[in-house]
């Protein structure tokens, strides 16, 4: 396994996107399957999306945290991986190879059309160590409706409505949901969480308070514009995180940099004046890496 391309423009990656655009005019071309040398996986994708288009063009997803967990987990003997929000599995297929023979990995999804394409990448890439929960998270076990995004990005689905990505057809999906400490009960120890769930991250993480004191490190989506309070549910988020003992990080060149009290109180000072309804704040939007060390 090998550190995967960062999204850089050239002359390449130009060209495999003129290429893409081309085979997106196939209107009977569902799905597009693409290997990634690097890590010596398939994915299989739905086309004309932003994962066909970023995985053909630049041949990778969220490069940068990508090779941070390259760098930190490929040596470990074993570990345990939870992907909360799994999607096609970009992330589940790279933790199911880093968990090794010992180690395992719990994938989450909900989304129907999403389960498809990462049940399809578990069995092409032969994946042994991988947990399949067909569920949304969230505080408690209820039963609500995720709502579909644009079909040009099908990792937008939410239970969240009316987010800037839904699609306008007001499609929806029935789909049930657990807490997070009902379906990691039985796990002693998770070397690193990732959890991507378009905007509903602080009810499953509250419905993860005694999980989140088995997590070594949690990546973590902070989308602010998804929420109706941002600057009230930002400090909620950061609280319930620090208080489980993880401390907030970015990534930069490969290493964790510490985001600090005056990186937090900078962040909280501009999302003051912001309400939701105002787009611009997706520029606020990023991942942490919270970490026990």
């Amino acid at each position: 396994m090998k550190y995967v391309k960062e999204k850089k423009r050239t002359f390449f990656s130009i060209l495999k996107g003129i290429i893409h655009w081309i085979h997106h005019l196939n209107k009977n071309k569902k799905k597009s399957k693409i290997s990634i040398f690097e890590l010596g996986l398939n994915y299989h994708v739905p086309s004309s999306t932003i994962f066909s288009r970023n995985l053909y063009k630049y041949g990778s997803w969220e490069a940068k945290e990508t090779n941070w967990i390259i760098k930190n987990f490929y040596n470990l003997e074993s570990a345990n991986f939870v992907d909360v929000g799994a999607n096609f599995g970009w992330y589940t297929c790279i933790f199911s190879q880093l968990a090794r023979h010992n180690g395992k990995v719990i994938a989450i999804e909900p989304s129907p059309d999403n389960l498809k394409y990462l049940e399809n990448n578990i069995q092409e890439n032969d994946l042994k160590n991988v947990l399949l929960e067909k569920v949304a998270v969230g505080e408690k076990e209820e039963n609500l409706l995720l709502y579909k995004a644009l079909n040009s990005n099908p990792g937008a689905h939410s239970l969240i409505k009316d987010t800037p990505l839904q699609s306008k057809e007001d499609i929806t999906y029935p789909v049930k949901v657990k807490s997070l400490d009902s379906i990691l009960f039985n796990v002693n120890k998770i070397n690193l969480m990732k959890m991507d769930i378009e905007g509903y991250e602080i009810a499953a993480l509250k419905g993860g308070l005694e999980t989140l004191k088995r997590v070594e490190n949690l990546l973590i989506e902070f989308s602010p514009h998804l929420w109706i309070n941002p600057l009230d549910e930002a400090i909620e988020f950061f609280k319930i995180l620090t208080d489980s003992g993880l401390q907030p990080h970015t990534i930069e060149n490969n290493c964790l940099k510490r985001f600090d009290k005056a990186d937090m109180d900078e962040l909280f000072k501009r999302l003051i004046k912001i309400e939701r309804s105002d787009f611009r704040i997706s520029f606020f939007q990023r991942d942490f890496i919270f970490s026990r060390t």
